[in-house]
């Protein structure tokens, strides 16, 4: 799940409230926080202080998603889909976990059963008010 809308241009966004989930094994892989994708840049013309300033708009100092022409990126490596969908990769543990070892054989095929993977089918949601 991401929070915000994917875009192609390279730079980080996304916030703690995105997650990774499983249907098959019906759970939620929430973000972790123990490696993080840079911030992206600060706008510095469009930020200024309010003094009622709302805690949930305050820009993070880390980011949990990233994506370009070539890839989609949750987390550090967590779940990565690459080019033409025949060599993704998942890692958990990274970004967003569940408590598993880092490194270890379960955090690298808990999502798909192996490290890297090819993509079959591919379906992506867009949820909008």
């Amino acid at each position: 799940y991401a929070d915000e809308p994917w875009r192609n241009t390279g730079e980080t966004f996304g916030t703690a409230r995105c997650f990774l989930f499983s249907c098959n094994l019906d759970i939620k892989i929430p973000f972790q926080g123990r490696k993080t994708l840079e911030a992206p840049p600060r706008e510095e013309d469009l930020y200024y202080e309010d003094e009622y300033e709302d805690p949930d708009e305050v820009e993070p100092n880390f980011a949990t998603l990233k994506s370009d022409n070539e890839s989609l990126q949750f987390g550090v490596g967590d779940l990565v889909l690459r080019g033409d969908l025949t060599n993704c990769s998942s890692e958990l543990e990274c970004s967003f976990g569940i408590g598993l070892i880092p490194g270890s054989k379960e955090a690298q095929t808990l999502l798909v059963g192996a490290k890297t993977f090819p993509i079959d089918e591919l379906e992506l949601w867009a949820v909008e008010p």
